[in-house]
């Protein structure tokens, strides 16, 4: 019985230390791409404005679903030719439910879609009563 408690003991405790690295390496990682957006902006006197979008669209992600083609400009690092392939995938789609389904635009590379997850967010609007559907795939009724 002690074993088992022991053993149990030691599995949470791993496991703790394994998400706490998880989240560690996350913000490392997050604040590495920002800090490589800074240096590669070239001229380091006068970041201010490139400094001022970030903090802004940290404070308020770039809602994919709704975003136009200049919303998705504003991301560093997206230029139009990206934010139409985003605007042409939701379009076919009919919404974007996760960031992770960006993954499925092959022409963007990894650089491209940490900025997006980094700088955008995917709401949530389901309407509790009416419908929903979707151009392509299916239609739901809810009831009153």
């Amino acid at each position: 019985m002690l074993n088992k408690f022991l053993s149990t003991l030691a599995f949470i405790v791993l496991l703790s230390q394994i998400s706490f690295a998880q989240t560690d390496t996350v913000q490392t990682s997050v604040d590495e791409i920002i800090q490589g957006l800074i240096e590669d902006s070239g001229d380091e006197t006068d970041n201010s404005g490139l400094i001022d979008k970030i903090e802004t669209l940290l404070e308020n992600p770039v809602d994919i679903n709704k975003a136009s083609l200049n919303d998705l400009t504003e991301i560093p690092g997206i230029n139009i030719s990206v934010a139409n392939k985003i605007i042409e995938y939701k379009n076919k789609t009919g919404r974007i439910f996760s960031l992770a389904e960006l993954n499925s635009i092959t022409s963007l590379d990894k650089n491209q879609l940490d900025l997006i997850r980094i700088f955008s967010t995917v709401k949530s609007d389901v309407p509790s009563t009416g419908e929903i559907s979707h151009p392509n795939l299916f239609s739901l009724q809810f009831r009153n």
